[in-house]
């Protein structure tokens, strides 16, 4: 018989400060996926994306609805993407189509954004991430990625075992004279100390 997980179960499989209870909710899905006899209720996922501390503009939309246009006759726009099996979704991610200029060449590049998949929590699934990855690349080879707070996150870890050319990069913002009929905007002085300090005064 077919039961629902609750939310706790979710949190307490990824959380490694109550190893116990980490154990118990660990074999409790483990057995139920061998089983096929667990459901995860669509309201349990968003509480426990919730409770984990992702921000939502990180979280894979609920619904396709693009920041930008999704026409490709325009300069940037944003296609979706899932990974179904039968009716059931295993993961996806979606590509923002950027205009660049490279080299007096112009290029299309693409931000691989948000993937996710049921790899995650479900072993079965072991090598989707990849094969999500290799999709995006063969739509577009010119891809990059940012974001990912730290280089030992399972997306890092994987892209660099894909040969993706990795580098920390800071954001820093160069302010230019105002052009007439801008907003000014003043910054308070410490932070302004600090960004004449950085050279970016």
């Amino acid at each position: 018989m077919a039961y629902l997980v609750d939310t706790n179960i979710l949190v307490y499989r990824f959380d490694p400060r109550f190893p116990d209870k980490q154990g118990v909710a660990r074999d409790l899905l483990r057995k139920a996926l061998i089983d096929d006899a667990a459901r995860i209720p669509h309201q349990a996922l968003l509480e426990f994306v919730a409770k984990r501390g992702l921000e939502p503009e990180l979280a894979f939309p609920e619904e396709p609805k693009a920041e930008f246009q999704t026409e490709a006759s325009a300069p940037i726009y944003q296609k979706f993407f899932l990974a179904v099996e039968g009716t059931e979704v295993r993961g996806g991610y979606f590509l923002t189509y950027e205009t660049w200029r490279i080299n007096q060449t112009t290029e299309t590049v693409c931000n691989y954004r948000l993937p996710i998949s049921e790899s995650l929590i479900n072993c079965a699934y072991r090598g989707l991430g990849r094969t999500l990855v290799q999709h995006a690349t063969k739509r577009n080879p010119f891809l990059y990625c940012l974001g990912m707070t730290n280089m030992r996150r399972p997306l890092p870890k994987m892209l660099r075992a894909e040969n993706w050319w990795m580098k920390k990069t800071p954001f820093y913002f160069r302010f230019r004279p105002a052009l007439e009929g801008t907003a000014r905007v003043n910054l308070p002085a410490k932070q302004k100390n600090m960004a004449n300090r950085d050279g970016r005064g």
